[in-house]
């Protein structure tokens, strides 16, 4: 990660210090949601054990009154420095924009500068955290921005594309000790990562056994909460692995069918010719089965067609043989089924 490690720059804090300790806590509105069972690219950064149990609402964390407060107080202090920002970039900037996987998850990027092509990520943090910026954790969440943002973006005619280029991350701290800025260039072995992750915990929501997947998700270099190695602690024998396995239900199928054909398309999209390949291999199975219609991302269709089966004469085989009139070739003559052509089709709401 140290290519995104680069220099800060470190703003003084006598700017910051009115501002922090200035903030309306009478009328602030909850921005935030930790026990939604869904998956936040906010949390791309975290132990990936950890967001399956909370997707599953087998861990529940509960945030006291003082816990809440500094979430409030945290996204006053963002939108103040975004305002401050606005004014002295003299640029448009978009505030909570939001940004989707194929997968429907979603998050809300702080801040996205279309002129700059920059998205911006603002994090309010105390001594401790504002020396050891950035956290690897807030690397992965503007990581994970960029890759599906650019993701959609690409589907778009390349006149109206308008990719993110970079991101930022912007260290405030609550008690004056000013801010820092760090450049977070796209890293694509990093994004990929974290979109693997996503997809597999998908599946074992909807239906991969959870045992078989376990052990792989327990990732050291992500963020684990201290409230979650608590309850691994109290719970030395969970997880229960057996009761969580969700059996393959017909809905089961459904989504493994669908996720395949994202998984297929997200190898197309970037390029990846082996990776394309391979889930290739495992779209014949729904294909064979009769379904060649699958959802793709951003309302598109993956049509697959069959050609028509051929009768093909092996030459070498006759030849070997001696086969010369049309009767003796006749034997050699095999079919060969047509393969399979895919097409993607864009599809109208309104159809």
């Amino acid at each position: 990660m140290n290519n995104n490690n680069a220099p800060a720059r470190t703003r003084s804090e006598s700017a910051y210090h009115t501002l922090i300790h200035s903030t309306d806590r009478t009328d602030l509105r909850s921005t935030t949601d930790d026990n939604k069972p869904t998956f936040r690219l906010s949390q791309s950064g975290y132990n990936p054990q950890y967001r399956l149990l909370k997707a599953l609402g087998k861990f529940v964390e509960h945030h006291d009154e003082s816990r809440q407060m500094l979430f409030y107080q945290g996204h006053t202090i963002a939108q103040a420095y975004l305002k401050q920002l606005s004014r002295t970039l003299n640029r448009r900037i978009l505030y909570e924009v939001e940004v989707k996987t194929p997968y429907g998850d979603e998050g809300h990027i702080d801040a996205w500068i279309p002129s700059k092509r920059k998205i911006v990520e603002i994090k309010t943090c105390g001594k401790t955290t504002m020396e050891n910026a950035p956290l690897f954790k807030d690397i992965c969440q503007v990581q994970a921005y960029m890759y599906y943002w650019n993701l959609k973006e690409s589907l778009k005619r390349p006149s109206r594309r308008n990719m993110a280029e970079i991101g930022e991350l912007v260290y405030i701290g609550r008690n004056g000790e000013g801010y820092r800025e760090f450049p977070i260039y796209p890293n694509f072995k990093l994004q990929q990562e974290i979109n693997e992750i996503l997809f597999e915990l998908h599946g074992c929501v909807e239906y991969w056994p959870i045992k078989d997947m376990w052990k792989k998700f327990d990732l050291s270099d992500y963020y684990t909460p201290p409230s979650f190695l608590r309850f691994l602690e109290d719970n030395k024998n969970w997880p229960e692995l057996d009761d969580l396995s969700i059996s393959y239900s017909p809905e089961a199928y459904d989504e493994r069918r669908n996720n395949t054909a994202v998984q297929w398309y997200l190898a197309k999209k970037r390029g990846d010719k082996k990776a394309e390949k391979e889930w290739t291999k495992k779209l014949m199975e729904f294909f064979e089965a009769g379904e060649t219609e699958l959802a793709l991302p951003y309302q598109q269709m993956l049509m697959a067609k069959k050609g028509e089966s051929k009768r093909v004469l092996d030459f070498e085989k006759a030849a070997k043989c001696g086969a010369k009139t049309m009767e003796q070739m006749q034997r050699f003559i095999e079919v060969k089924e047509g393969s399979w052509r895919k097409s993607i089709k864009k599809i109208n709401p309104q159809e």
